[in-house]
Protein backbone atom coordinates (compact mmCIF):
# COMPACT_ATOMS: atom_id res chain seq x y z
CA UNK A 1 0.00 0.00 0.00
CA UNK A 2 1.27 3.43 -0.92
CA UNK A 3 0.05 6.73 0.38
CA UNK A 4 0.74 10.37 -0.39
CA UNK A 5 -0.21 13.68 1.21
CA UNK A 6 0.09 16.97 -0.65
CA UNK A 7 -0.40 20.41 0.90
CA UNK A 8 -2.23 22.52 -1.67
CA UNK A 9 -0.90 26.06 -2.05
CA UNK A 10 -3.06 28.82 -0.62
CA UNK A 11 -3.20 31.34 2.19
CA UNK A 12 -5.83 32.75 4.46
CA UNK A 13 -8.86 31.28 6.19
CA UNK A 14 -10.65 30.18 3.04
CA UNK A 15 -7.88 29.08 0.69
CA UNK A 16 -5.23 27.92 3.15
CA UNK A 17 -4.89 24.57 4.91
CA UNK A 18 -6.21 22.29 2.13
CA UNK A 19 -4.62 18.87 1.61
CA UNK A 20 -4.95 16.19 -1.04
CA UNK A 21 -4.67 12.61 0.29
CA UNK A 22 -4.17 9.50 -1.84
CA UNK A 23 -4.07 5.79 -0.93
CA UNK A 24 -3.16 3.22 -3.55
CA UNK A 25 -3.17 -0.57 -3.20
CA UNK A 26 -1.75 -2.79 -5.96
CA UNK A 27 -2.04 -6.57 -5.60
CA UNK A 28 -0.06 -9.02 -7.67
CA UNK A 29 -1.67 -12.05 -9.21
CA UNK A 30 -3.17 -14.20 -6.50
CA UNK A 31 -3.44 -17.95 -6.82
CA UNK A 32 -6.98 -19.19 -7.36
CA UNK A 33 -8.44 -22.65 -6.78
CA UNK A 34 -10.49 -24.28 -9.55
CA UNK A 35 -13.47 -26.08 -8.10
CA UNK A 36 -16.75 -27.68 -9.07
CA UNK A 37 -19.87 -28.44 -7.10
CA UNK A 38 -21.64 -31.77 -7.12
CA UNK A 39 -24.77 -32.73 -5.21
CA UNK A 40 -25.13 -36.33 -4.09
CA UNK A 41 -28.43 -38.21 -3.86
CA UNK A 42 -28.65 -37.80 -0.06
CA UNK A 43 -27.12 -34.33 0.24
CA UNK A 44 -28.98 -31.08 0.69
CA UNK A 45 -25.95 -28.87 0.12
CA UNK A 46 -23.60 -29.30 -2.85
CA UNK A 47 -20.12 -30.67 -2.19
CA UNK A 48 -17.11 -28.63 -3.37
CA UNK A 49 -14.66 -30.84 -5.24
CA UNK A 50 -11.38 -30.41 -7.03
CA UNK A 51 -11.74 -31.21 -10.73
CA UNK A 52 -9.59 -33.56 -12.79
CA UNK A 53 -7.16 -32.04 -15.25
CA UNK A 54 -8.14 -33.10 -18.76
CA UNK A 55 -4.94 -31.73 -20.29
CA UNK A 56 -1.36 -31.49 -19.08
CA UNK A 57 -1.34 -27.70 -19.21
CA UNK A 58 -3.93 -25.00 -18.66
CA UNK A 59 -4.19 -22.34 -21.36
CA UNK A 60 -4.45 -18.84 -19.88
CA UNK A 61 -5.78 -16.45 -22.58
CA UNK A 62 -6.33 -13.80 -19.85
CA UNK A 63 -9.05 -11.96 -21.72
CA UNK A 64 -12.08 -10.41 -20.08
CA UNK A 65 -14.36 -13.00 -21.68
CA UNK A 66 -12.16 -15.99 -20.79
CA UNK A 67 -9.43 -15.74 -18.14
CA UNK A 68 -8.49 -19.43 -18.34
CA UNK A 69 -9.46 -22.41 -20.49
CA UNK A 70 -12.44 -24.05 -18.77
CA UNK A 71 -12.17 -27.14 -20.99
CA UNK A 72 -8.91 -28.05 -19.23
CA UNK A 73 -11.01 -29.34 -16.30
CA UNK A 74 -13.48 -32.20 -16.10
CA UNK A 75 -15.60 -33.57 -13.27
CA UNK A 76 -13.97 -36.46 -11.37
CA UNK A 77 -15.52 -39.91 -11.33
CA UNK A 78 -18.32 -40.38 -8.83
CA UNK A 79 -16.98 -40.86 -5.32
CA UNK A 80 -13.49 -39.65 -6.28
CA UNK A 81 -11.53 -36.47 -5.56
CA UNK A 82 -10.05 -34.61 -8.51
CA UNK A 83 -6.33 -34.49 -9.23
CA UNK A 84 -6.14 -30.71 -9.80
CA UNK A 85 -4.09 -29.02 -7.10
CA UNK A 86 -5.01 -25.93 -5.11
CA UNK A 87 -3.83 -22.57 -6.39
CA UNK A 88 -3.04 -23.73 -9.92
CA UNK A 89 -4.65 -20.69 -11.57
CA UNK A 90 -3.39 -17.11 -11.41
CA UNK A 91 -5.95 -14.39 -10.81
CA UNK A 92 -5.72 -10.91 -12.32
CA UNK A 93 -3.70 -8.02 -10.95
CA UNK A 94 -6.00 -5.80 -8.92
CA UNK A 95 -5.63 -2.24 -7.79
CA UNK A 96 -7.67 0.20 -5.78
CA UNK A 97 -7.22 3.81 -4.83
CA UNK A 98 -8.90 6.35 -2.60
CA UNK A 99 -8.65 10.11 -2.87
CA UNK A 100 -9.73 12.78 -0.40
CA UNK A 101 -9.61 16.53 0.03
CA UNK A 102 -9.23 17.76 3.56
CA UNK A 103 -9.39 21.19 5.15
CA UNK A 104 -7.22 21.69 8.21
CA UNK A 105 -8.28 24.39 10.63
CA UNK A 106 -8.18 25.28 14.30
CA UNK A 107 -11.20 26.22 16.36
CA UNK A 108 -9.57 29.44 17.48
CA UNK A 109 -9.48 30.61 13.86
CA UNK A 110 -13.29 30.33 13.65
CA UNK A 111 -14.13 31.74 17.07
CA UNK A 112 -15.41 35.34 17.11
CA UNK A 113 -12.97 37.93 18.38
CA UNK A 114 -13.83 39.52 21.78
Amino acid sequence: MNQALYELPGKGRLLGGWQLNMLCNLKHRQLVHAGIQRRGACQREPLDLSPDLATGTIAMPRTQAQWFDRTAFVAPASGQWGNAGRGILEGPVTSSSAWAFRKRFTWSAWAPSP
